[in-house]
């Protein structure tokens, strides 16, 4: 029986089985921005939908205190009905309500001013407005059937 020794420098290369180290860093790396990108996007999106909630409540109070004001008779647009600043809480949305008056010859101008208290300090520059112009009415009735 003949022994033949082959040289190891020309011995058939054969696949290794299994991940190099290096494999196995850029598969964590690339894990690793997928999850990052992930977390941002949720952050994003709980973050846009507190905003839209944080509108939706603050529109749901401007629409509340222009009612009222639009409800009240011409004669009681004052600052004893309507003071400058006034705390409110509507379920659990807490705003001021700012309201301005400015009294022209024949009419009034009501500017009313719906600030946010949620605890974050940005949220109050989310604040709405809106201006309302109430005029004298006519005397008589609601119908104008009375003369003056």
């Amino acid at each position: 029986m003949k022994l033949s020794h082959t040289p190891s420098h020309c011995a058939p290369t054969r696949a290794r089985a299994g991940l190099s180290v290096i494999e196995i860093m850029v598969a964590m790396t690339v894990l690793g921005i997928v999850i990052a990108m992930a977390g941002r996007l949720t952050f994003a999106v709980t973050q846009y939908g507190r905003l839209n909630d944080l509108k939706t409540k603050r529109g749901y109070a401007m629409m509340q205190q222009s009612n009222f004001v639009g409800a009240l008779p011409y004669t009681s647009l004052t600052t004893a009905i309507l003071p400058a600043t006034k705390n409110f809480t509507a379920g659990d949305f807490s705003y001021t309500r700012r309201i301005a008056v400015a009294a022209g010859v024949s009419s009034k101008t009501i500017v009313i001013t719906i600030v946010p208290n949620t605890g974050i300090a940005g949220d109050t520059l989310q604040k709405e407005s809106a201006t309302i112009v109430r005029t004298v009415p006519p005397c008589g009735t609601v119908l104008n059937n009375v003369s003056c």
